[in-house]
């Protein structure tokens, strides 16, 4: 699941392009809250303005949370030439789905043995 923004203009500041991402990354993840999905790997897209492209991606063991995606973010673009060549269109994208019900971390646990509970008066 994934979303592309297209320039008008070329950008070559990479401070805006990680605000352009931060967008990008809010708008994914609320497609995926709304599906129930959560997602083991990032992918980042950067095309060029000579429409060469590069694609860069981070899996973890883990599902990855809309805050650690943004802190990946940097560290993937910074292994493009973006900064050095002029960027006309950007992606993010979330894949290597689970589904909310079968990964769940967090099991409330009874405080009392169903033994326990039935004995009290």
């Amino acid at each position: 699941m994934g979303k592309e923004t297209t320039f008008a203009q070329d950008i070559k500041d990479v401070d805006v392009l990680l605000g352009h991402f931060k967008a990008l990354v809010e708008q994914v993840f609320q497609s995926l809250y709304k599906h129930k999905l959560q997602g083991k790997t990032i992918t980042i897209k950067v095309k060029y303005a000579d429409f060469k492209q590069v694609i860069r991606s981070k899996t973890e063991p883990n599902i990855i949370s809309q805050t650690q995606a943004l802190a990946l973010i940097p560290t993937l673009l910074a292994d493009t030439q973006a900064g050095s060549k002029p960027v006309r269109l950007i992606g993010f994208t979330v894949s290597r789905f689970v589904h909310y019900k079968h990964h769940q971390q967090h099991v409330q646990m009874s405080l009392w043995s169903d033994d326990q509970v039935s004995q009290v008066p």
